[in-house]
């Protein structure tokens, strides 16, 4: 994928970023930079078997910093204005890969992370060890 910052000035794509997961309604993506909360981004999807990129464009509703040595961020995306057309192509894209063997193999992986990362113990580091949380 991607990405221009819209107040940024310029309307060229200069970044681009890995998806970690999509949806009908936003994307996760991968990022090296900070980028803040309500910011606005120029999106370019390019969905594989494809030809033509999806262009929209979106908003920033979440930016949480995954590594303690990198500077490494997932944000989460809200597509603000994509077109019916393309919202139809990427819940299509979405169907086939859970069609797919492959797919449904991550698909269902997928699942079981979830499962045991809402069930994750605060490590010994906090002082309210053995706490359960969720993370969203």
């Amino acid at each position: 994928m991607k990405y221009a910052k819209v107040d940024a000035g310029s309307d060229e794509f200069l970044k681009v970023t890995n998806v970690k997961d999509v949806s009908e309604g936003g994307l996760l993506v991968a990022s090296y930079e900070l980028i803040p909360i309500s910011s606005l981004l120029k999106l370019s999807i390019k969905l594989p078997a494809h030809d033509k990129p999806i262009e929209t464009y979106g908003k920033v509703t979440r930016c949480v910093r995954v590594s303690r040595t990198e500077e490494v961020y997932h944000i989460g995306l809200s597509f603000l204005d994509i077109k019916e057309s393309d919202r139809q192509e990427i819940a299509k894209h979405i169907d086939e890969a859970g069609n797919h063997r492959l797919g449904k193999k991550l698909l269902k992986r997928a699942e079981g992370l979830k499962f045991w990362r809402k069930r994750k113990a605060i490590g010994v580091t906090h002082k309210l060890k053995g706490v359960f949380f969720t993370i969203d």
